[in-house]
């Protein structure tokens, strides 16, 4: 009967997609890291959640700046190099690094897929696709430039020399620059969660300034309690981290929002805006969108945070309120640490944060072979059925 055989095709498929679903799933989330850390000597895989290091990734001499390609499939690792280490995230291999003219010392991935390069030697700010490996604009910029920052949702670049009272602003498509001159020494930057404006956080005096993008026009200004050393846009404001506290914009002042365990090297918001990481001087935080201190990752020898790189993706914290605390040390780390022929490169665990693409495809082999298998018993069963009513209409015709 057609409808019987419909139901058991539609009950085989259901079997048949139960191993794509086993596989698939964990495939997401078998332990992969969600923040990437430089230190002196390597790049740490973090998964802020289960608070430990997934993998440590050998990474001569010391980086100075990571960032994502906005599919999270590729890190961009400088280390006052020309070459710009990559490390394909999605098929854990080191792919062929980029070449600049001079050494980087800062990255930017805006909106879209070029990769920006800070070179204080030139005092430029370099666009490249990294498809090509060719450099597509060339900005000066009136200073040594060391800082750079982006957001995947703005292609505008926002650059400036740490200790220098100049910001500039950079579209890499073409090179267009618009600077200008700050009241005070830039100490760190930010480009909003929203498009169209930047976060800067000065010093002598300090302050937090909320620029307009290109122009660079000064929208706010707030005084800043104590010296400032990095800034973030989150999804509930801006943050300003001083040497020992986590300040958030509230009614265009700045109140206590969290209180870090040591001294504040970088910070970082998760990509959808409700994490915050903090890279201290030996260890590393999470905080969650009310401001708690959710994880401690202690970090032991040379490996205090230099810089921070979360994923291009949530945070795997899910950046709830009132999380509870949860600490550990890097002693728990069960990620191989891993080198390659490249200076300045690695390989990453054998999960990427991208869903792996080998269980996946096993997963489907097996489904489409228990579909295969049964839709021939079924057409087997078909047949003999067929049949059967063929033999019993010829007895009733002869009798």
């Amino acid at each position: 009967m057609p409808g019987r055989r419909t139901g058991r095709l539609i009950t085989a498929t259901v079997f048949a997609c139960l191993p794509l679903a086993a596989l698939a799933a964990p495939a997401a989330a078998n332990g992969i890291g969600d923040v990437y850390v430089a230190t002196a000597r390597e790049v740490l895989e973090i998964r802020v959640d289960q608070v430990r290091v997934v993998n440590t990734v050998d990474v001569p001499p010391v980086s100075t700046a990571l960032a994502f390609s906005n599919d999270g499939r590729d890190l961009y690792v400088a280390a006052n190099r020309q070459e710009v280490a990559l490390i394909d995230i999605e098929t854990i291999s080191p792919a062929a690094p980029l070449e600049f003219t001079r050494p980087v010392a800062a990255l930017a991935v805006p909106l879209g897929k070029l990769v920006v390069a800070a070179m204080p030697d030139t005092r430029t700010v370099a666009a490249m696709d990294p498809a090509s490996g060719s450099v597509v604009s060339t900005a000066v910029v009136p200073g040594a430039v060391d800082l750079l920052a982006s957001s995947r949702r703005d292609r505008n670049v926002v650059a400036a020399e740490s200790g220098a009272r100049w910001l500039a602003s950079v579209d890499p498509a073409d090179g267009t620059v618009q600077s200008t001159e700050l009241p005070g020494v830039v100490a760190a930057l930010a480009v909003d969660r929203t498009p169209g404006t930047a976060w800067v956080v000065t010093r002598s005096p300090n302050q937090l300034l909320h620029v307009s993008l290109p122009d660079l026009r000064v929208l706010a200004q707030i005084d800043v309690p104590d010296r400032p050393v990095a800034v973030a846009s989150m999804l509930a404001g801006v943050v300003v981290a001083t040497d020992r506290a986590l300040l958030r914009l509230e009614a265009q002042q700045l109140a206590t929002w969290g209180k870090p365990g040591h001294s504040i090297v970088a910070i970082a918001a998760s990509d959808d805006g409700k994490v915050l990481v903090a890279g201290e001087t030996d260890q590393v935080e999470a905080f969650s969108a009310d401001g708690r201190r959710a994880r401690q990752l202690q970090l032991s020898g040379t490996r205090s945070p230099l810089a921070l790189a979360p994923i291009p993706g949530p945070s795997s914290l899910a950046g709830g309120t009132g999380l509870g605390f949860t600490s550990g040390s890097d002693a728990s780390a069960t990620g191989r640490p891993a080198s390659s022929h490249m200076p300045v490169t690695a390989t990453a665990d054998g999960n990427g944060w991208v869903p792996g693409r080998a269980p996946v495809a096993g997963a489907a082999i097996v489904a489409a072979a228990i579909l295969g298998a049964y839709w021939m018993v079924l057409r087997a069963h078909a047949g003999r059925e067929e049949r059967r009513k063929a033999r019993a209409a010829a007895r009733l015709r002869r009798s």
